[in-house]
């Protein structure tokens, strides 16, 4: 029988750093649970996405955290900020404004729900 894989939870900076700490996380975080292929991409340019929008538009403080599920892994990013995210549907070609559009079109499901701090925005990928 194998060992369930660790929870992983990182506090992090808001800054412009903070999304590149957020990949690098989620690449050691998947090789050390045995994920490999698409799913480990696409998670990182999800929590990408999840960091970039609370550098952008929130505030701290800032937390990442991966939960192992069959094949895959939940990304959950808090912040400070009780406003909810806001899905765009502008342009494919547009260069701004279309992060949570990636975010839904990578995750098997996504949400946010509200805490006494803020809120979590969290996404569900599956290989």
């Amino acid at each position: 029988m194998s060992a369930r894989p660790a929870e992983s939870s990182t506090a992090l900076e808001v800054s412009a750093a903070a999304c590149r700490q957020a990949r690098l996380l989620v690449r050691a975080t998947l090789a050390g649970w045995g994920v490999a292929g698409p799913v480990v991409e696409d998670a990182m340019l999800v929590a990408n996405e999840l960091v970039a929008n609370v550098v952008d538009h929130a505030k701290g403080p800032l937390r990442i955290e991966l939960l192992p599920k069959t094949g895959g892994v939940l990304i959950r990013v808090s912040d400070g900020s009780p406003v909810p995210p806001r899905l765009h549907r502008g342009p494919v070609d547009s260069v701004r404004r279309r992060g949570l559009q990636l975010v839904e079109a990578l995750s098997a499901r996504w949400g946010h729900e509200p805490t006494s701090e803020g809120k979590i925005v969290w996404a569900e990928l599956t290989g």
